[in-house]
């Protein structure tokens, strides 16, 4: 039986400024076991030991590898970067051996074990892949510290986890073992 608002569709319309949008709904119903399962694996991820992973920077179009956003404050040591790196990258830290569920530890809605069809549609299309930077919200991820080398190329950072892009995250990795990222 289902448990949803939403019955049987698979898309919800909502209207806006005259016109119809229709957003389509994927959902997943677990048992009681399968949930307490994944809960018990997201907090078990929290006592993991230290770990280092390196990105390589891919330079953006101005030239830049990366790119101070912003400091919290003056006092503060809390700094964003915005870099842009290869999606193999992110997929090849993921898949370990064994997969790194523990990127998701940060994550508010824990670790979604599943991934989206409609973006690993556009990692299969050669052309698509190209622009998936451009397709894709990124990823938005904290670490405990890392350290950027002195040319910009690249960072090895301690501790990342990934706050938001999940699904981003398990497709790219779906991707990569399907051969559809180099």
């Amino acid at each position: 039986a289902r448990a949803d608002l939403l019955g049987d569709r698979s898309e919800y319309e909502i209207f806006s400024e005259q016109r119809r949008i229709k957003i389509p709904v994927e959902y997943t119903i677990w048992d009681e076991d399968k949930l307490r399962e994944l809960y018990a694996g997201h907090l078990y991820a929290r006592g993991t030991r230290t770990e280092q992973s390196r990105l390589e920077f891919v330079q953006g179009d101005k030239g830049d590898r990366l790119i101070a956003v912003s400091q919290a404050s003056e006092n503060s040591s809390a700094i964003t970067y915005f870099c842009l790196v290869k999606a193999i990258e992110i997929a090849r830290i993921f898949a370990g051996p064994p997969k790194r569920w523990d990127l998701f530890v940060e994550n508010p809605r824990g670790p979604l074990h599943k991934y989206s069809e409609r973006i690993l549609k556009t990692l299969r299309n050669p052309e698509r892949r190209h622009f998936f930077h451009a397709l894709n919200n990124g990823l938005s991820m904290v670490c405990s510290g890392f350290v950027v080398e002195e040319d910009r190329s690249s960072a090895t950072i301690t501790n990342m986890r990934i706050v938001n892009g999940c699904q981003t995250t398990v497709t790219l990795e779906k991707a990569f073992s399907l051969g559809y990222l180099d």
